[in-house]
């Protein structure tokens, strides 16, 4: 996508252009203090660029389930 894509007239000029649900991403949540354990079973809550709404529990590899 070009970089000014955002700005044409079919998109909101708050938000910028962005596929919805066409890509996905991946997270791993550890502890802060570096030792690599999961924080399996821990509720999420994300917002994406476009304002939807996720919510959801960490599975045991504290992967978004």
């Amino acid at each position: 996508m070009k970089q000014d894509a955002w700005k044409q007239p079919f998109f909101s000029n708050k938000m910028p252009a962005c596929p919805l649900r066409g890509h996905w991403a991946s997270f791993c949540v550890v502890d802060e203090m570096g030792d690599g354990k999961a924080y399996g079973g821990l509720p999420y809550h994300l917002q994406d660029s476009a304002g939807h709404q996720y919510a959801g529990r960490l599975n045991h590899a504290a992967h978004l389930a």
